[in-house]
């Protein structure tokens, strides 16, 4: 663990970057759902069609789940890495204070 170093602005970078394109990703899944038809599997599989249908309807909703996790987990590790920077920060300040002679 001696060699841990962090690199804020960076980290900082990558974690905007990856909300930005969650947001882009968020907007595209939000522009369409799925719409099928339960009579599109075809006379007498209707009950299939069904299943498909609410199956389909249900990995949507489950991506749309797992793009708001992934929002607010990005969200809060910008905190975090902001709360590490400022620690480290104020820690440094410390170490100036402290008499060496």
């Amino acid at each position: 663990m001696d060699d841990m170093e962090l690199e804020v602005d960076a980290a900082l970078e990558a974690l905007r970057n990856l909300m930005g394109e969650t947001a882009q990703q968020h907007t595209t899944h939000r522009a369409t759902s799925p719409q099928m038809e339960p009579t599109a599997t075809g006379r007498g599989f209707a009950a299939q069609g069904r299943n498909l249908s609410e199956m389909l309807n249900a990995l949507h909703l489950g991506v749309e789940k797992r793009l708001n996790a992934l929002a607010l987990s990005s969200e809060a590790a910008v905190v975090q890495v902001q709360e590490y920077a400022g620690s480290d920060k104020n820690f440094a300040a410390g170490l100036e204070g402290i008499d060496r002679g």
